[in-house]
């Protein structure tokens, strides 16, 4: 991951979260992430006899996977699950013991067994805002996925007072809660239901035993102190950027810088750079700005400046306090990379990063993203597709 584009989500989600006053309100910050769960399971190890080479047990020979759609909030309570089994119409359905699913449990049916936008808005519409309780504002982080954005679903968010706040893309790992403490337990504990009843009864998991399984792990592994501990792990409740590790910025912007070279090109750089007389062509969002906080050819040094806000807008303030005073007796704390970086940039002269330098908005309910969204439509090929297809059944008519 860019440490340049992880400080500025984190400047992003403390604006918003200090603008709507939710920064320590847990049980109103909410987490939405989806996982797929597999009618055969891996089986565990098992003993036997030195030298054998294949030991038999009896499993499912469906690959099928089946989608779970799980929310939950800071304070460890969880939404009631949302699953999606593969299928053209509801009758999909006669095939699944649907009377065993947990308390709640909202079915939808898809072609691909993956969410779309259109179970994504009913989602938010019969699972999210009816279980939510009345008060405004309330916050949802989500990843990036194509279905969680689409305009009909801002629209409502807006109107219902959501705060809509989308993780940096290819980050999820490290910045979701659901994938950092939750969905691990849920998978290992489906695992070994699957494979216990298979070889209590040895019948293969199938359609018929789906809901009454999912009920059990649901209830097992899905616990207050998993979902509080992912939100801690990612930073987001309590705000802390310094809960992502430095494991997760490798390699480090020292050693992008020694590997990757910049090359001069005749492109306009967003980004101010100091000691140039050329203009460098740079993404913010890739991996040469992280490379190229000091990098020298002959005589020419060029310096990629981030705006100092960016920074010290991601720490806490009990951090940024303590950086300061180690700034001006001239210390260093050992193994601290996250100084290194703040002290790299602070030594350094100012400059601005201009909006477009982002590249999109990561709380997208806010006016400047929504204003965008007619245009980011147009620009989309599938969608200009869909409006074409639809005028032509139209004329047909």
């Amino acid at each position: 991951m860019a440490r340049l584009r992880m400080s500025m989500y984190f400047a992003a989600l403390k604006e918003a979260l200090e603008k709507h006053g939710l920064l320590d309100a847990k049980e109103k910050i909410w987490n939405m992430d989806e996982t797929g769960l597999c009618l055969t399971a891996k089986p565990p190890k098992v003993m036997s006899r030195k030298g054998s080479k294949i030991v038999h047990a009896k499993a499912s020979a469906s690959r099928e996977l089946l989608t779970v759609v799980a929310c939950g909030n800071a304070a460890g309570t969880y939404l009631p699950p949302n699953v999606i089994v593969t299928g053209k119409t509801m009758r999909a359905l006669n095939s699944y013991d649907t009377q065993n699913a947990p308390p709640k449990t909202h079915i939808s049916v898809s072609s691909t067994g993956w969410i779309k936008s259109g179970i994504s808005q009913l989602w938010f519409e019969e699972v999210f805002l009816k279980n939510i309780g009345p008060e405004r504002p309330q916050m949802l982080v989500m990843d990036g996925h194509e279905s969680h954005h689409h305009v009909e679903i801002i629209e409502l968010a807006r109107a219902q007072n959501i705060v809509l706040v989308e993780l940096p893309s290819k980050t999820s790992h490290f910045t979701q809660p659901f994938d950092r403490s939750v969905f691990k337990s849920l998978k290992s504990s489906w695992s070994r239901e699957v494979h216990e009843f298979t070889a209590k009864t040895g019948v293969p998991v199938g359609h018929q035993q789906f809901f009454r399984l999912l009920r059990t792990v649901w209830a097992t592994a899905m616990t207050p102190g998993n979902l509080v501990s992912g939100f801690e792990a990612t930073g987001i409740c309590p705000y802390n950027p310094g809960s992502i590790p430095d494991v997760a910025y490798v390699p480090s912007e020292e050693a992008q810088a020694a590997q990757t070279p910049i090359t001069p090109s005749n492109e306009v750089c967003d980004i101010a750079i100091i000691g140039c007389t050329e203009a460098v062509a740079a993404d913010p969002m890739s991996k040469q700005i992280n490379a190229a906080n000091s990098y020298s050819e002959g005589e020419m040094e060029i310096q990629i400046i981030m705006d100092e806000y960016v920074v010290e807008s991601a720490l806490p303030a009990s951090t940024l306090k303590s950086y300061l005073k180690h700034f001006e007796s001239g210390e260093h704390p050992v193994g601290d990379s996250m100084y290194t970086t703040w002290r790299k940039y602070k030594e350094q002269p100012q400059a601005t990063i201009s909006s477009s330098a982002k590249g999109g908005y990561f709380v997208i309910t806010s006016d400047e993203a929504y204003n965008e969204k007619p245009a980011e439509a147009l620009s989309d090929e599938r969608y200009v597709n869909k409006i074409q297809e639809a005028c032509l059944q139209l004329e047909k008519l």
